[in-house]
């Protein structure tokens, strides 16, 4: 039987509904102390981390929110359930850096193939394109 390790970054999906807000800064601060404590990259390469994949990927997550936040036929509750999933995603991202981009893209197509409405779907499709297209670059 093959041991299942668990992602310090990631969030279970039973948690998913007790995720808050995140800020840019935070997101910002996480990844780049990730990144530098796991020595993929080096202090020098800090800003170009910043600028070229985390404020892109932030810029696209809030795109998502604001798509999301457009569909008139979701709930309240179910937006709040799919901003979770989107968040989570999200927090995928924070390996930029440190890890090869499929493997953050993989991560991001799992929870879109596990989407439970189209609703859900579009918004993490959203977000995967565009995370594909700033971490393939």
């Amino acid at each position: 039987m093959r041991e299942s390790r668990e992602n310090p970054t990631s969030i279970p999906p039973e948690q998913e509904s007790g995720v808050g807000e995140i800020s840019e800064t935070a997101f910002v601060a996480q990844a780049v102390d990730y990144a530098l404590s796991a020595g993929w990259v080096k202090k020098e390469q800090e800003q170009l981390l910043v600028e070229k994949y985390l404020r892109p990927i932030f810029a696209a997550f809030e795109v998502a929110l604001s798509e999301l936040d457009s569909i008139d036929e979701v709930t309240p509750e179910e937006k709040a359930r799919v901003k979770a999933r989107l968040i989570t995603c999200l927090e995928a991202t924070r390996r930029v850096g440190s890890t090869d981009p499929q493997n953050i893209i993989r991560s991001i197509e799992v929870r879109r193939d596990e989407a439970p409405d189209i609703y859900t779907e579009h918004v993490l499709t959203s977000f995967l394109e565009d995370v594909a297209h700033i971490v393939n670059q």
